[in-house]
């Protein structure tokens, strides 16, 4: 899991991306590229879409639906953060918490746990810095 503020190692990068029609023109190029597999754009249109690419080592998933959030409203609260040296876009922390919830998992229990204790880092952090800009 990577996200502007915390990572961990993981197996997949998932990208969620909101359907439209230029969405998929966009995608089904990026697709080809990275893989060298053809993907019509029309796939990526279909209702609640779920396409994996790859296996073993590294695995991408395009996510079209996520059930714990509106794709519309997370974009509103997405965070700018860097990928890799790049400028992306991530959700916000408290739409990433959500989603990790409904998830349930395992692993999404491990994360919302490293997630609240990066949360109080940040906090602690913040009154430290106010403490010194007081003194």
């Amino acid at each position: 899991m990577f996200h502007a503020s915390f990572a961990r190692a993981s197996k997949d990068m998932d990208f969620w991306v909101k359907q439209s029609e230029e969405n998929s023109q966009r995608l089904a190029k990026a697709v080809m590229e990275f893989s060298g597999s053809p993907l019509s754009p029309s796939t990526l249109l279909i209702p609640k879409q779920k396409i994996e690419i790859g296996n073993g080592e590294f695995k991408i998933e395009l996510l079209s639906y996520l059930e714990a959030a509106h794709f519309d409203e997370a974009w509103e609260k997405k965070i700018l953060g860097n990928f890799l040296g790049e400028p992306a876009y991530f959700v916000s922390k408290d739409v990433l918490i959500e989603l990790k919830k409904m998830a349930g998992r395992s692993q999404d229990i491990t994360d919302l746990e490293q997630l609240k204790a990066s949360e109080t880092r940040e906090e602690e952090e913040k009154k430290q810095n106010r403490s010194e800009l007081s003194l």
